[in-house]
C-alpha cells in the first residue's frame, strides 16, 4: 500500500502547492483521486509517469478537483498510453463528464487507450482490483449551492471515500461541509482530511478512530503557519501537515 500526495493545496492557486490530489497505489492498481488544474505538472513534480495510472476518481466538480482532466488525458495520449483508463464519477454526473470531455475534443477514436467512464453510487463496494476497493458517501460540502440551482434542475454531489488497499483502510474526505462529515466512516487506519472548510479543533474532536494516522491536506497558504503551530503545540505525532510529494508506504 502506498499513498502519494500529488497536491496538497486548496482551491486558491499557490506557488508552493498544487491543487489537492492523491495517488492511491495497491500492488496491482494505481488510482488517482481528483485531477484539478495543473495535475499534469503535479504528477511530473512527483516523478509519477502518466501511463501508470489505471483509474481516476473525481470526488466533485469544483474546478480545483477536475478541470485538469482533459489536459492529463492529452498528456497520456502523447506518452503513448495503451492500457485502459477508468474514470469513476457519481452516476448523476457521468453524462456531464462525457459532454465535458467531448467538448474538450477528447475523442475516443483518436486515442490508443480505452477511456471508460464508470458510474458509481453511494454505499456500493467498487472493486477496481483484487487488492483495491472503495465505497463513497455524499458529504455536505456543496449543500449551500442547492437553492441556487433549483431552477436549472442540476444534480449536485460531493463524495467522501473509504479505500481498502492491501488490507488497510484510508478515509479521504475530499472537501467537506463541516465536522459531521468526518463521521461518515468510523473504521480506518488513515484519515486524510481537508483543512479549509473545517477547523483544526473540529478535526481533532471529529476523529472517530483515535488510533488512526491523520494527514491534513487542501491547505491554504495563509493557514499553513497556524496549522503547523497547532500541531506542534499539541505534541501529537499522529497528526501530520501533508506536503506535495509526501509518500506513505506499507510493505
Amino acid at each position: 500500500m502506498k499513498i502519494t500526495f500529488v497536491g496538497t493545496g486548496s482551491g486558491s492557486t499557490s506557488l508552493k502547492r498544487y491543487h489537492s490530489s492523491l495517488l492511491i497505489s495497491s500492488s496491482s492498481y494505481e488510482m488517482l483521486v481528483d485531477a484539478g488544474d495543473g495535475i499534469s505538472r503535479a504528477l511530473l513534480s512527483s516523478n509519477i509517469p502518466y501511463n501508470i495510472i489505471d483509474g481516476i476518481l473525481i470526488t466533485h466538480f469544483h474546478p480545483d478537483h477536475f478541470t485538469g482532466l482533459p489536459g492529463l488525458l492529452v498528456q497520456m495520449k502523447m506518452a503513448k498510453k495503451e492500457t485502459p483508463l477508468d474514470i469513476y464519477v457519481h452516476a448523476s454526473k457521468a453524462g456531464f463528464l462525457e459532454d465535458f470531455l467531448f467538448n474538450s475534443y477528447i475523442l475516443q477514436d483518436r486515442y490508443d487507450f480505452n477511456i471508460r467512464i464508470k458510474s458509481i453510487d453511494t454505499f456500493f463496494d467498487i472493486k477496481p482490483a483484487n487488492d483495491l476497493s472503495f465505497v463513497v458517501q455524499e458529504n455536505s460540502h456543496i449543500d449551500k449551492y442547492r437553492e441556487s440551482v433549483l431552477s436549472r434542475n442540476l444534480s449536485l454531489v460531493s463524495l467522501s471515500v473509504l479505500f481498502s488497499v492491501d488490507g488497510r483502510k484510508i478515509f479521504y474526505t475530499g472537501d467537506i461541509g463541516g465536522k459531521a462529515d468526518l463521521e461518515l466512516f468510523n473504521r480506518y487506519d488513515y484519515l486524510i482530511t481537508e483543512s479549509t472548510h473545517v477547523t483544526y479543533e473540529e478535526i481533532v474532536t471529529g476523529i472517530l478512530n483515535k488510533e488512526a494516522k491523520v494527514y491534513l491536506t487542501h491547505i491554504n497558504d495563509s493557514d499553513e503557519e497556524e496549522l503547523q503551530n497547532k500541531i506542534k503545540s499539541a505534541h501529537n505525532p499522529s497528526i501530520v501537515l501533508a506536503t506535495d510529494g509526501l509518500v506513505i508506504e506499507e510493505k
